[in-house]
This record gives structure tokens, C-alpha cells and sequence, in this order.
């Protein structure tokens, strides 16, 4: 019996590092095609780097990883016009920097925007008056809600219209549903809404949230689309003092509702004291001086530009399980800072480090001592 025990433990260990690898394996190739991707549609040409710049990148990055492609260092600098070996990998970033700086599992606990009430000042969020957690409906104020026709025709009756999302995992803007208020009733695409729709289409976490309307500035960029302002923060760990590493405008399609880039939307790259740096592109590296009725010219100031960020410090500083956060605010019509969505987990970084240059910038040295020294929070990620 002790021997197949052996054998078990063997076999049973052996699986464990076969699934980290994989795992790692992965994620680490599907940034490398989207990077490979990235690389054969932009019609720009990097002749800033050569191949002492690619040692040096190689040199810096090797301590947390062997395996660094040259491929990110081609297409980084070509984008932002910076020269430097500080451009974050991606598949360094998602397979090792993310998992140290940011513990997965609280990250992904965090990441229920239903839960966003209960952690942060509810002045800065778009109200909630209906939502779904784990199969059962609440209010605003987390009250069992027994008769959901009930209270989505008392919404309805408000004259509001409302957005529809799931709570978990919605990252990239899929599934976001504009609810229109009509005769008591709410509908999307003219089919009503009802508890019977939300249950067969949204299953068991979503929230519906009033529909927040752009401040008249940002309305310019884009009318159909709600922009909002990626704010990426980060708690040091030499201090724990949160820094504003990076910000970038976020412009939706047009006659888009959301501002995903993923879906057809435009980055503006945002300079340290909040103006237009004159550079716009979008997912396949087109680039554009031009975003809606605005001249994407570099010294435009950012309506708000301070007030966002202290507001993204400021939630930041309370988010003790996650260094690197990237925020999603708004600047509504009434002048009023609202928080769309915290990305706590697969921040994405590319289309940042093409707008504005490298992620970390002063903050690169700590991190790669850090992250070559402490242990990822996760096993294993099965995407």
C-alpha cells in the first residue's frame, strides 16, 4: 500500500507543476499573438531601437523571467516615441507581475461590482437600485427584493433610463444592455424587461444601474459613448503611498454605448498634469488627430483632470490587496466624479504603454526587485 502511495504522491505533484506550466503557458502565448497580431497591422515602423536597446531590455527584465521577446520593445517605442528598456513585457506582466503586485484571489472577490457599495463612498457611484448576487435579488440598500416586477416598474415610472451589466467578470464591455424607460415599463431593443428575461439571459449576478450622462467636454469626443478617463494607480512597496502612475482617455465607437477599445473604441495618451499628448490609436494600431469634434493636438487640457485623480487616489488608498489597480471615472453633466468600474485583475496595459509610455516609469526598479524576489498569489489561472 505505502508504495502506491508513493506513486500517487508522485503522479499527483507531477500534475500539479504540468498545470502551472500550461497555465502560464497560456497566458504567456496568447499575449505574445496578440502582440504578433498588433505588429503586422500598425503602419508604423519602430527605427528608435536596435540591438544593444533589445540587451538591454533582456538584461533588466530577466531577473523576474528568461523568456522576454523583443517583440514589445518593437512596438511600444515606435507608438509613444519613448526610448527605454522600462516597457513592461506583457507576458511578463499577466504571468508574473499582476499575480505578485496583486493577490488574485481577494482581486477577484473585489472585482463584484455589487460589492462596490460596501467598500466605497457611495457619492462617487452611479446608484444601484436593483441587483442580483448569488440567485437572489436586493435593493440599493441590499433589502431581499420579493416582488422584482414590482420594483423594475417603479424604476421604469422614474422616466430613467438604466444600464444592465453583469456584476462579475465583465471585463471588455460585453453584455452591457441600455434599459430605456417606456409607458411604466423598462425595455431593451423594445423587448420588455421583466424578471423572467433577467433571470433566462443574466443568470444569477448582474446589476442594473441608472445610466449616467456625460459632462458636455467629454461629449465631444464622443456623444453615443459614456468616455471615461483610465486612471492606473499604484501602491508602492517601498512606502505604501499610492501613486497615479498613468491616465489615458477612453473614447467610445460612435454609435457605441460603451468605450471598450476591444470594440472598435479610440486611447487618447494623457500627459502627468492631465492634457492631451497628442497621440490617439486604437486595437490595431491605427492612429488618429482626430477623436469626434476634437483635435487630438498635444497641451489640451482634460475638464476635471485633478479631481479624478484625487478621487482615484483616494479609493485606491483603501484597497489594501491590490497594488496595481486600473479605474474607470466619468465626469457626469452635473460636474460630479463618478467611478464606472475598478480593474483589479487583467489590467490591461498594451494600448497604455503605446499612448503614454512605459507602465511603471520611476517605479520600474522596485518593482522588478520585488517581483523577482516574492512568490505569485495563484497556483494556477485557468482563464
Amino acid at each position: 500500500m505505502s508504495k502506491y502511495k508513493v506513486i500517487l504522491g508522485v503522479v499527483y505533484r507531477a500534475s500539479k507543476k504540468l498545470t502551472r506550466y500550461l497555465s502560464n503557458h497560456d497566458i504567456f502565448m496568447s499575449s505574445l499573438l496578440e502582440g504578433l497580431r498588433l505588429s503586422g497591422m500598425m503602419t508604423i515602423k519602430n527605427n528608435v531601437i536596435d540591438a544593444r536597446d533589445v540587451k538591454n531590455y533582456r538584461e533588466k527584465w530577466k531577473v523576474i523571467s528568461s523568456r522576454i521577446p523583443r517583440l514589445f520593445m518593437s512596438i511600444y517605442p515606435a507608438f509613444s516615441g519613448v526610448k527605454s528598456s522600462d516597457y513592461v513585457p506583457d507576458t511578463l506582466f499577466f504571468t508574473h507581475i499582476e499575480p505578485i503586485l496583486n493577490n488574485v484571489a481577494f482581486s477577484r472577490s473585489f472585482a463584484d461590482k455589487n460589492l462596490y457599495s460596501l467598500l466605497i463612498d457611495d457619492d462617487v457611484l452611479p446608484q444601484v437600485p436593483l441587483r442580483k448576487m448569488h440567485g437572489t435579488y436586493y435593493n440599493h440598500s441590499y433589502e431581499r427584493l420579493e416582488e422584482v416586477n414590482n420594483e423594475l416598474q417603479r424604476m421604469a415610472g422614474s422616466g430613467k433610463n438604466f444600464i444592465l451589466k453583469y456584476s462579475i467578470s465583465s471585463q471588455g464591455g460585453k453584455n452591457i444592455a441600455v434599459l430605456k424607460s417606456d409607458n411604466g415599463n423598462l425595455y431593451h431593443n423594445d423587448v420588455l424587461i421583466d424578471k423572467q428575461w433577467l433571470d433566462k439571459y443574466y443568470g444569477e449576478n448582474f446589476l442594473i444601474q441608472e445610466l449616467v450622462w456625460q459632462h458636455p467636454f467629454y461629449s465631444k469626443f464622443n456623444q453615443s459613448s459614456l468616455n471615461t478617463l483610465r486612471v492606473y494607480t499604484y501602491r508602492s512597496v517601498k512606502d505604501e503611498k499610492v501613486n497615479v502612475l498613468h491616465s489615458i482617455l477612453r473614447v467610445g465607437k460612435q454609435g457605441e454605448t460603451i468605450d471598450n477599445i476591444s470594440m472598435g473604441g479610440r486611447a487618447c495618451g494623457i500627459t502627468a498634469d492631465g492634457k492631451l499628448n497628442g497621440l490617439s490609436c486604437d486595437i490595431n494600431g491605427n492612429l488618429y488627430d482626430k477623436v469626434g469634434e476634437v483635435n487630438i493636438t498635444r497641451g489640451k487640457e482634460l475638464y476635471k483632470f485633478e479631481d479624478v485623480m484625487n478621487c482615484a487616489i483616494s479609493v485606491a488608498q483603501k484597497q489594501f490587496y491590490t497594488r496595481l489597480i486600473g479605474f474607470d471615472f466619468c465626469v457626469d453633466e452635473k460636474d460630479r466624479i463618478r467611478l464606472i468600474e475598478i480593474n483589479n485583475y487583467d489590467v490591461g496595459v498594451d494600448i497604455l504603454q503605446q499612448c503614454n509610455g512605459p507602465l511603471f516609469g520611476q517605479f520600474t526598479d522596485e518593482i522588478i526587485e520585488f517581483c523577482s524576489k516574492n512568490k505569485k498569489s495563484f497556483r494556477y489561472i485557468i482563464r
